[in-house]
């Protein structure tokens, strides 16, 4: 992941916490699934030494309407982390959403209750010896997640957000036509998508 320039690895040792779930599945709505995703960004705020994703799964996964899905997520919910997709079956694991926490490749602990409170995650995460650090106790959780820069610099010219919007700056929508035109603040890049958020043209 490269934010502001600067490129981000995963801590192999470290501890891990994924957000699991399937391509098809809509995470009991759309409510449960801002607020899976809310959580995931709040913990990672909240530990920085933590290393969190999400993994979409599923049979359909390398259908157009799966990776839209994926993207759209990534531009509603403000997502930094990444969103991997895997055509693997994960069912007999997880059976549905769940996180799943674990450190390096040893003993790993399932949370199903998405909407829980991220307490009894932080608890599992005590044991671990990797998240020695203290946690940042001043994280704001907020209904917007996510805090826009004083200085908007370009993102780094390889990144997926690159090819997205960094920063959405206009939205108009032509009814007639079922479109939906999307451009930065600068108008350098526009994206063109249908109503249902299919990206038609970029």
């Amino acid at each position: 992941n490269a934010v502001n320039g600067i490129w981000k690895t995963f801590n192999q040792e470290g501890i891990y916490l994924v957000l699991l779930y399937q391509s098809h599945e809509t995470l009991d709505g759309d409510s449960k699934h801002s607020a899976a995703f809310r959580k995931l960004k709040y913990l990672h705020q909240r530990y920085p030494h933590l290393n969190v994703f999400a993994m979409q799964y599923g049979s359909g996964i390398s259908s157009l309407a799966t990776q839209s899905q994926a993207v759209r997520t990534i531009m509603e919910e403000y997502i930094t982390f990444p969103i991997l997709l895997s055509d693997k079956d994960f069912t007999n694991m997880a059976n549905g959403a769940c996180y799943l926490l674990f450190e390096g490749s040893k003993d790993h602990i399932i949370f199903t209750k998405l909407d829980g409170d991220p307490e009894l995650m932080i608890r599992g995460m005590e044991g671990f010896s990797a998240l020695s650090a203290e946690p940042i106790e001043n994280v704001v959780e907020s209904g917007v997640p996510w805090q826009k820069e004083e200085v908007v610099k370009e993102p780094y010219v390889g990144s997926l957000r690159n090819l997205l919007l960094y920063h959405p700056g206009g939205l108009s929508i032509d009814e007639d036509g079922d479109r939906i035109f999307i451009s930065d603040s600068n108008h350098h890049r526009i994206i063109i998508s249908n109503g249902d958020g299919v990206i038609l043209d970029c």
